[in-house]
Parts: structure tokens; C-alpha cells; sequence
């Protein structure tokens, strides 16, 4: 049996990271991520970028809360 296409498999991996993220995390919010933080880095955003952002702001919300 042949492997998955590279592209098949990246989906595979998005949709597997997002398992562990609450519902509120959507496709909306992970693509709107991508659109405002793409222009600050060199390389093209995945999703598994966005999610890792989404994270990274959460905790530093969290943070900020607690303090």
C-alpha cells in the first residue's frame, strides 16, 4: 500500500492537534490567526502554527489574569 500524499498527512496531523483544543477553537479562528500573524513571519503558517499561537496568547492571558 502506498503512504499518504505529504498533503493528506499534514491534514491528518491539523485535524489530530485540533482533537485536543476546545470546541471554540474553529476553522474560522485558526484561519483568521494565520491571515493577522502571516505577515510577521518569514515562512507560510499551518495550522498546527495557528494552534501553538492560540495557546501561546491563552497562557499568557492567563498570566495576566492571575497577576
Amino acid at each position: 500500500m502506498r503512504s499518504p500524499k505529504p498533503k493528506q498527512r499534514k491534514e491528518e496531523s491539523d485535524r489530530q492537534s485540533r482533537s485536543d483544543l476546545p470546541d471554540w477553537v474553529s476553522d474560522e479562528l485558526l484561519q483568521k490567526t494565520i491571515e493577522v500573524w502571516q505577515p510577521y513571519y518569514g515562512s507560510q503558517l499551518t495550522h498546527d502554527d495557528a494552534i501553538a499561537i492560540i495557546k501561546n496568547v491563552g497562557g499568557v492571558i492567563d498570566c495576566l489574569r492571575r497577576e
